[in-house]
């Protein structure tokens, strides 16, 4: 991909913006106009990416956005709040958007797929897997747990491999669609509501909402990347979109404790409800984070190896952040989540946010430069993009480990299925 002039001055443009605007925010201490310059620069973006929801500037900026200034929408007024809450998503985001570029694909080429996918195999293992991921769901629904919380404390197995399980469903049913439209073929409504639904089981009884929004996000963009969904219908997926995850935390613990959240229905407008339901923690974690004495640069080079290499890692994990920060800062007061930001900056501050989003940068824009390879690097691509977004309140572990654990065995499980069934077709006509 040759840069073109308007790129190269669309990244100096950013560097420039962002610069300028954490100075800003340095001096003048008014949240509301902190909130201002960081949603400009989201803007910036999404006008740059001409709307396109496939390109990174896209999916990137507005998710990252809305991850890392919900906190500060809703709570800026609170005394812990700091202009770094914001200047230091910023500083990342401008990294990224630097390293990616506004250059765009050739969305025809997806239409030209022509890898040699079995889609009846496919669907085979599809049903498969929607029968185990309800059968666990049934199964873990009747230890009477209280949390998703407990589930990990007491090491529940069913629940560790159903959420493997359950992305690669996910990962198999993108595939499947993507092949089937590539081909122009009839699509399995029936498969893909299953999908759904079993998603849907497995998150209500866990408590595992990523599971069910990661399911849809990725049906929603891959259908907009063959024009499925156009623009007009997006006006009706956005609002439902946001009712949804509004509605999963009053439902969150329905299925374990059989208790509604009541609270937060009463908590505020639609608007309030919406950022507070998955959005804050990454904010308010990293808030947390610059207030705690110590956690600046506490881990060092070495955390980042850890988190880049945890996949292949064997014998030796190093600190988990994740594990860490709910356990050592919240003193075992689990269910916190954590943040991307916050990882980078236990790393070396400003410079391990640097080093995070660096490496960020550089896989986004290799999965999104290589989806119009084959059906296999487009798939990778738009599930790889719901693990960055879901890496926004979690760390850098959870997007290198799921290239490894969830996309490069996908993939490999996907040829190998693949190749056996025409294999097996073609020895059966040479028997013939």
């Amino acid at each position: 991909m040759v840069l073109e002039k308007r790129d190269l001055l669309n990244r100096f443009g950013i560097g420039l913006y962002t610069m300028f605007s954490c100075l800003i925010m340095s001096i003048v201490n008014i949240p509301q106009i902190h909130i201002l310059l960081f949603w400009g620069l989201v803007l910036w973006a999404i006008i740059e990416s001409k709307f396109d929801l496939f390109h990174p500037y896209f999916w990137f900026s507005l998710f990252f956005g809305l991850y890392s200034s919900a906190n500060a929408l809703l709570y800026s007024t609170n005394s812990s709040y700091s202009y770094h809450q914001l200047c230091m998503p910023m500083f990342a985001m401008a990294i990224v958007l630097c390293v990616v570029g506004s250059q765009k694909i050739d969305n025809i080429k997806f239409n030209n797929f022509s890898e040699k996918i079995t889609e009846s195999a496919l669907k085979y293992a599809i049903w498969i897997l929607i029968v185990i991921t309800v059968a666990f769901s049934i199964v873990i629904n009747s230890r009477g747990y209280y949390s998703k919380v407990q589930m990990r404390i007491q090491g529940d197995s069913m629940y560790s491999l159903g959420v493997h399980i359950a992305r690669f469903l996910t990962f198999f049913i993108n595939l499947y669609l993507a092949s089937v439209l590539a081909k122009h073929k009839k699509i399995s409504w029936g498969m893909l509501i299953g999908g759904g639904l079993a998603s849907l089981v497995f998150s209500l009884v866990t408590s595992e909402r990523d599971v069910l929004f990661r399911f849809g996000y990725t049906i929603i963009l891959l259908l907009i990347a063959y024009n499925i969904i156009d623009r007009k219908k997006l006006l009706i997926v956005f609002p439902t979109a946001m009712v949804a995850m509004t509605l999963s935390v009053y439902f969150k613990h329905y299925f374990l404790r059989g208790t509604l959240n009541d609270t937060f229905i009463r908590g505020g407008n639609i608007f309030s409800q919406f950022l507070s339901s998955d959005f804050t923690a990454a904010g308010n974690n990293l808030q947390y984070l610059i207030d705690t004495p110590g956690t600046k640069g506490l881990f060092g080079i070495q955390m980042y190896l850890t988190e880049f290499f945890n996949p292949i890692l064997i014998g030796y994990k190093g600190t988990n952040p994740d594990y860490w920060f709910n356990s050592v800062i919240h003193h075992s007061s689990f269910g916190h989540a954590f943040t991307l930001v916050g990882t980078g900056y236990i790393i070396g501050g400003y410079f391990g946010v640097f080093l995070v989003f660096l490496t960020v940068a550089i896989i986004i824009k290799k999965f999104y430069v290589k989806s119009t390879v084959n059906l296999y690097w487009f798939t990778s691509y738009i599930y790889m993009s719901s693990v960055v977004i879901f890496s926004f309140r979690q760390s850098l572990r959870s997007i290198t480990g799921a290239m490894a654990k969830h996309v490069l065995l996908a993939v490999i499980l996907c040829y190998v299925i693949s190749k056996v069934r025409v294999n097996n077709i073609s020895g059966n006509k040479n028997a013939k």
